[in-house]
């Protein structure tokens, strides 16, 4: 007796599982246009598929739960739907074209060379290795790094020294922006802080044919950190204990995107 109320029990859950995953199907239509490739991507499953010839699309095997859908193809519209999928659902869209001119693009790059044969270093400093060693500010962090030195009248009021040159020898680009307020006197400090950054990028050696001529002496790449998922609000939150001036600091963060 006791066998058979197990067995019914697995036939059960095996019944409930197979129930449990469902079927998205649907067709795209592109106006006044056949023949284009459209893509289907679920952001929660990290799923994607392409439409065939007639502009059919399916998904198999996906849990029940609420689903964010995006339909893209070049020179049409891109569509986000948001689905709650309980059942096998058939989700039929349309898209519109759109596009936009521009100005002429120009393509250029740098040449690639072995790293002992590159007039100079590129060293990275993530956040994490930042805030590990303490720092104040960024200048103070990078001037950890050999070959870099600092320049300042106290904690906080400092500017970085590559190879020996510093000020409008040194370079700073932030968000792929020349970022300018260092370059005079010593009180003018670099002024950034590790809050928003994902890495900086230090290189050490003439760049100026690069990022122009007031990058003699060497370059800060500063890098943003990524943005948040798409559809999802990200927060984050840290705090420091500095031991050797009895302080603190902390930081609250909030990103979305949509």
């Amino acid at each position: 007796m006791k066998f058979k109320l197990l067995f019914l029990l697995i036939v059960c859950l095996i019944g409930f599982s197979v129930e449990a995953q469902h079927k998205l199907s649907g067709r795209v239509e592109c106006a006044g246009s056949k023949n284009v490739q459209v893509y289907v991507f679920i952001y929660e499953l990290n799923r994607i598929t392409a439409c065939d010839s007639l502009g059919e699309y399916e998904f198999t095997n996906i849990p029940s739960g609420m689903f964010t859908i995006q339909f893209s193809a070049i020179g049409f519209e891109t569509k986000v739907k948001r689905i709650s999928l309980d059942k096998n659902l058939q989700l039929h869209v349309s898209l519109e074209v759109t596009g936009f001119e521009m100005e002429e693009v120009v393509v250029y790059g740098n040449y690639s060379s072995l790293n002992k044969q590159t007039p100079y270093a590129i060293e990275q400093l993530s956040l994490a290795e930042i805030r590990k060693q303490g720092s104040f500010n960024l200048s103070d962090a990078i001037g950890k790094l050999p070959g870099v030195s600092q320049l300042g009248t106290g904690p906080g009021i400092s500017k970085p020294i590559i190879r020996g040159l510093s000020g409008n020898r040194i370079q700073t680009v932030m968000m792929g922006l020349r970022f300018d307020n260092q370059q005079w006197q010593d009180e003018h400090g670099l002024g950034l802080g590790d809050i928003g950054i994902d890495r900086v990028e230090v290189i050490k050696g003439p760049a100026s044919l690069i990022y122009g001529s007031q990058a003699m002496g060497g370059v800060l790449n500063i890098i943003e950190e990524k943005p948040a998922p798409f559809g999802k609000t990200v927060t984050d939150f840290s705090t420091r204990i500095f031991s050797n001036t009895l302080g603190g600091a902390y930081d609250f963060g909030v990103k979305k995107s949509n």
